[in-house]
């Protein structure tokens, strides 16, 4: 069945938990594939798993038998927790934190968190959590604007021919950030991409007017 067809169960960040999960699946004889949020050639992924995530997909017809399979083995291992599991000691506050923040977040104390606070009698809208959470990942998400006194310094070096300013101008047109889902993305607005333009074509011209100065001396 092609992927655009297969619906998401379960998403994960942690890969043992989601090892638990896959052998769960084949012991049930549910057909499934694992999606993973890795690029196959994306080295910027070599050092940095924070933003890494796993994916069930299951066909539309098994969806059923999946979720509540999940949901099974979601209450299997959440029973199955130590008493000094860090997340009992958590405020409301601070449990509810963690679903606005999910995104930082294992799957597994996602969940806890919400059945703590469920326990708890503590009230809390999903609407309003999504809301939240999407306006953080906006925030997160956002090009970058360069502080004033470093693009000040870019121009400065550029119009002396100085290397400073390429390496500025550079910065400011090559950065790239990841997103909330990892895709890259420019790391500073198009304002401040403009100035590293400017600043790319004046330290050019500089050079290229230094060159001419030089041949017409050495004629």
């Amino acid at each position: 069945m092609p992927e655009a067809e297969l619906i998401t169960v379960k998403e994960f960040q942690d890969r043992e938990l989601l090892g638990d999960y896959v052998e769960l699946f084949e012991k049930a004889e549910i057909l499934f594939s694992v999606e993973d949020s890795k690029p196959r050639f994306d080295a910027s992924f070599a050092n940095d798993e924070s933003r890494r995530y796993y994916r069930i997909n299951v066909a539309p017809v098994d969806l059923g038998s999946a979720l509540e399979l999940c949901e099974r083995m979601d209450q299997k291992i959440m029973a199955e927790l130590p008493d000094d599991y860090y997340l009992f000691q958590f405020s409301d506050d601070e449990l509810r934190e963690i679903l606005v923040r999910s995104f930082e977040w294992n799957s597994l104390d996602v969940m806890l968190a919400k059945k703590l606070l469920t326990e708890r009698g503590v009230p809390f809208s999903e609407d309003n959590i999504a809301v939240e959470r999407q306006e953080i990942i906006d925030e997160l998400d956002a090009p970058e604007k360069i502080e004033l006194p470093i693009v000040i310094l870019g121009y400065i070096f550029s119009l002396l021919g100085g290397a400073f300013g390429l390496i500025i101008a550079l910065i400011i047109l090559n950065s790239k950030k990841k997103t909330i889902e990892g895709h890259q993305i420019p790391r500073y607005n198009s304002k401040t991409r403009v100035h590293g333009a400017y600043m790319l074509v004046i330290f050019a011209a500089v050079i290229i007017l230094a060159l001419v100065s030089i041949a017409l001396r050495l004629i």
